[in-house]
This record gives C-alpha cells, sequence and structure tokens, in this order.
C-alpha cells in the first residue's frame, strides 16, 4: 500500500510538473527589463536614453519576442526627430517580424510615410494590412485611409464601400466613428453633384446619429454635426439648400450635450454666422462677444474679433467696426485676421493701434 501511494504521488508530481511553463530564457528575461527601463526612460523624457535601450533589445536580442516591439518605438522617436530613416525601420519591423503584432502598426506607418511624400504608392501598403492581417485594428485604420483616398480622387462609390467595411472591422470605436463621419461627407458630396434629396437624407441620418452608436466620441458627434450644419448654411447653396436655422439648431442642440470637444470653436463660428445668414448680425456680433467672453484665450478669437468688425461695417456702424478691428490687432498682431484689420483700419482712415 505504502509503496502504490509513493507511485500515485510520483504520478501527480509528474503530471504537475508537466503543466507547469517552461523556464524563461535569460534572453528574454534580459530583453524585457531592457525594453521595461526604455518605456521608462521614455515616460521620464529621457529620449536619448529611451532610444539607445529600445536598440540593445532589438541588436542584441533580435530573436526574442520582444525585439519588433523595441524597433517599432525606436521607429517612432526617428519619426518624432525627423530622421529619414524611419520609414526603412518600420519597414525592417514588418518585413522580419511578419507574424508579430507590431507588423500591421508597421506596415500602416510605412504607408504613412509614403503619404506625407506623396507617393502613389501608399494605397499599396494600405491594401497589404487590409488583406494581410484583416483581423489586427490597424487594417480598420487602413481601410478609413484607403477611403479618404478613393474620395480625393472622387471615387465615391468605392469610398461608400470601403468606409462601410471601416465601421464594421474590428477596432476601436474611435476610428469606427470617423469613418460613420466620412461616410456622411460621400452622401453629402453626392448630393452636392446630383441634387438627390435622398442623398441629403442618408447624410443626416449618419451624421446627426453617430451619438446613437458611439456616446462616448464626442469629437466625432460635433464634427457630424458641423458638416450638417455647414451644409445646411452655406454649402448647399448651389444646390438649392439654405436653411441656416436648422444649421444653427443642429450645432446649438450639439453644443449643449457637448460643449467642449476639438470642434467648439468652429461650431460656435458657425452659429454666429448663421445668425448673420438668417439676417441677425446683430444677433450675430452678441454671440460672438459672449464666446469671447467664455473662451477668452482661444485661438479663434482674433477671427471673431475680424468677423464682429465686419459685421458692424456691414450694419454701417463704423465706429463700433473700427473697435473691433483695434481689438482684432491688439489681441495677437501677427494673425492673418490682425493684418485683415489693420488693411480694414487703414482703408475707413482710421489708425491701428
Amino acid at each position: 500500500m505504502k509503496q502504490f501511494r509513493l507511485a500515485l504521488t510520483v504520478i501527480m508530481v509528474l503530471a504537475a510538473c508537466s503543466r507547469c511553463p517552461a523556464a524563461v530564457p535569460a534572453s528574454e528575461r534580459a530583453a524585457a527589463d531592457t525594453l521595461t527601463r526604455a518605456r521608462l526612460a521614455l515616460k521620464q523624457k529621457d529620449t536619448a536614453t529611451a532610444k539607445a535601450l529600445f536598440e540593445t533589445v532589438y541588436k542584441e536580442y533580435p530573436n526574442v519576442r520582444q525585439a519588433p516591439a523595441a524597433l517599432l518605438s525606436h521607429a517612432y522617436l526617428l519619426v518624432a526627430a525627423k530622421d529619414p530613416n524611419a520609414e526603412d525601420e518600420f519597414r525592417a519591423v514588418a518585413t522580419r517580424y511578419p507574424q508579430s503584432p507590431e507588423a500591421p502598426r508597421a506596415w500602416l506607418r510605412v504607408a504613412y510615410q509614403r503619404l506625407s511624400k506623396k507617393e502613389a504608392d501608399a494605397a499599396t501598403y494600405l491594401t497589404l494590412i487590409v488583406t494581410q492581417y484583416p483581423k489586427a485594428p490597424a487594417a480598420q485604420e487602413a481601410l478609413y485611409r484607403l477611403a479618404r483616398l478613393d474620395k480625393r480622387v472622387d471615387d465615391l462609390d468605392n469610398a461608400q464601400a470601403t468606409l462601410e467595411a471601416a465601421v464594421a472591422a474590428p477596432g476601436g470605436t474611435w476610428q469606427r466613428s470617423q469613418a460613420l463621419v466620412h461616410l456622411g461627407d460621400v452622401h453629402i458630396s453626392r448630393f452636392l453633384k446630383t441634387k438627390d434629396e435622398e442623398e441629403l437624407h442618408k447624410a443626416s441620418n449618419i451624421l446627426l446619429r453617430i451619438e446613437d452608436k458611439f456616446p462616448k466620441e464626442s469629437r466625432s458627434i460635433m464634427q457630424g454635426r458641423v458638416d450638417m450644419a455647414r451644409l445646411y448654411a452655406f454649402v448647399g447653396v448651389p444646390a438649392g439648400l439654405h436653411d441656416p436655422a436648422k444649421a444653427r439648431a443642429i450645432l446649438v442642440e450639439g453644443l449643449e450635450k457637448w460643449p467642449d470637444t476639438y470642434n467648439t470653436m468652429e461650431a460656435h463660428t458657425l452659429v454666429g454666422l448663421a445668425f448673420n445668414q438668417e439676417g441677425k448680425p446683430q444677433s450675430a456680433v452678441d454671440y460672438f462677444e459672449n464666446v469671447i467672453k467664455d473662451f477668452p484665450k482661444s485661438d479663434w478669437n482674433t477671427m471673431l474679433l475680424y468677423q464682429i468688425g465686419n459685421l458692424y461695417r456691414n450694419m454701417g456702424n463704423v465706429a463700433k467696426a473700427n473697435e473691433a478691428y483695434g481689438r482684432c490687432v491688439a489681441l495677437d498682431a501677427k494673425t492673418v485676421w490682425a493684418e485683415s484689420s489693420r488693411q480694414a483700419l487703414t482703408s475707413s482712415g482710421a489708425a491701428a493701434q
């Protein structure tokens, strides 16, 4: 009986050990430690140390799983330094480690490098990502970028199909919400070309309902509203569409729900301009003055002051116009709006302060 129990114990111990993970090789432990120190240095803004440590990982331990991550991070640092060798390093990540999680991201960066150089083969790399890594998050972004290239050459059918694929692809909600924004813009472009009310309806249905699908993507939500408002107030005029009151309502509703996004100042500017389009220039002036008061440090304020000056000038109030132009110059004399204000002051016989 004792022998039986001993044998059983030995079997159980052997079975348990067979399930234990193999020991991590020393080279991989060293690479992992170096990569951790590199990322810590980068977090502490010690770029030189980080760069050297990333280089140590992929040069001294090229066959460990940390190597492609280190090489990719090193390539990103080259981009930040505007080093022309960045593209070669991204390409090296993808070609040396094609099965790594970093490979599709590296190809995406190669595509971006080609796009920045206005090279025609950028689309080839984007297509490579979509076909070879269809389940990678980078594939979603590649689809989105391909669609933008299609739209740039007015290939709206391909742009629409590609954007629909981007919305359905696995990945983050940011890219999917941005794909919806551009999908709505495709329908706007079709409406402007064909004056087809169905295209207008599709654009509105997409751009004003982004919040239903992606309620946390406030930037995309407001961008969609800005695009629709711009269509109703300005862009749609050649197609017979002009409803500034509706444009203003779309923006005001959005600003009440999402008051602080990347598009906030653009939305406020369009609200004021819509007032003027409705024949309410004083309301536009009052609105712009409130925006300047609410956002005193905004870079948009010189433009708003210049617009206030123009509004007063169009109302025949030269004194108020010149006052606004003077405030524009005083706020930031180096902007194009300040230069336009100086010209307006000179033409009216007033001297810029």
